[in-house]
């Protein structure tokens, strides 16, 4: 009989376990270090476009205030410079609005998470920038218009032409009153102009007036009859429950520095918008001079024989782009209901 060799049992062995194999060293390479759990993980490309949507605006108002910055005290004015500003400004504004409608198109495969919200903001402050470039463009051709027919009428107005820039500045950049309704299935803002503004001094000296300005535009490509709005028929209501009426046009002809044919046509006191018409129609209107827009309750107007509010509020100029933006996605969205 052989005596087999003294050999120690396993450490586990009448106990029930056994401990598993090591795994060969092949497996789990010099240098390997496993991945912590929890980790964030990466964005998918809707999120990332509604990131980008909100980003954009916000570059485009940097890139805006370092040419402010980089173009005072320095003679000539740098229009090519201004050119390719406005150009980068708008690149960015479009391409956010795209990045934040793509982004609502992933909502359905992604879910809502990091795509609903930051998508919304991106497309109403780039919604904004949109409107208030469009309304400074129509503000600034009447501007023109008009001082053009002033230098053959009169010898020109004193003060140089405003740029489309010093325009648009003057509505975003100015905290003021704001408001929005849906009238008749058009859209109706109304903003008040600080009078510390270029847009207010050309307006004021074209006019002879020291009154306050006030912007109105009217938007009617969603409705569904022509929108006519005659300037004599505008108010607000203040705060103390007082109403105040906007200047005579009769009035401001007597007071203007242009010839009164020439101002009508610069400033028609009459808007007739065609029912689901691209272009949009803007009126400077006058309040009297006492009035303080900040004590501005709500505005109307006469809308098919009726009194119609305009309600809104006076906003800082962060506010304003937060608000105005809303309004415009309401806009876009509301029933076409007669009020």
């Amino acid at each position: 009989m052989i005596d087999e060799p003294n050999v120690p049992p396993p450490a586990n062995e009448g106990s029930g376990l056994v401990p598993p194999p090591l795994p060969p060293a092949s497996v789990m390479p010099a240098g390997y270090v496993k991945p912590p759990l929890g980790g964030p993980r990466k964005l998918t490309f809707p999120q990332q476009a509604a990131r980008a949507s909100w980003v954009a605006p916000l570059v485009a108002m940097g890139v805006g205030f370092l040419s402010i910055a980089g173009r005072q005290g320095t003679p000539g004015g740098g229009n090519s410079g201004q050119l390719v500003v406005g150009a980068v400004n708008m690149c960015l504004i479009l391409g956010g609005l795209a990045f934040g409608i793509i982004a609502l198109f992933g909502i359905r495969r992604h879910g809502r998470d990091k795509i609903l919200a930051p998508a919304l903001v991106g497309i109403g402050l780039n919604g904004f920038f949109v409107v208030t470039s469009v309304v400074a463009i129509i503000v600034l051709a009447h501007l023109r218009a008009t001082s053009a027919r002033a230098g053959g009428a009169s010898g020109g107005i004193s003060a140089p032409p405003i740029t489309t820039e010093q325009v648009r500045d003057s509505i975003e950049k100015s905290p003021g009153w704001a408001g929005h309704a849906q009238v008749g299935g058009a859209s109706v803002v109304v903003l008040s102009v600080a009078g510390d503004t270029p847009l207010a001094r050309e307006a004021r000296e074209a006019f002879g007036t020291n009154g306050q300005p006030m912007d109105l535009v009217i938007d009617n490509a969603t409705g569904r009859s022509d929108f006519t709005l005659d300037a004599a028929d505008f108010s607000v209501v203040l705060k103390d429950g007082s109403t105040r009426a906007a200047l005579a046009p009769d009035d401001l002809l007597r007071s203007a520095k242009v010839d009164n044919e020439e101002l009508m046509a610069a400033y028609p006191w009459k808007a007739k918008v065609p029912a689901g018409s691209a272009k949009q129609a803007a009126m400077m209107l006058f309040l009297p001079a006492d009035v303080d827009p900040v004590q501005i309750e709500h505005a109307t107007i006469l809308h098919d024989g009726k009194r119609v509010m305009i309600p809104g509020k006076f906003l800082s100029v962060v506010e304003k782009a937060a608000n105005l933006a809303r309004a415009q996605q309401n806009a876009a969205t509301a029933p076409r209901i007669n009020p």
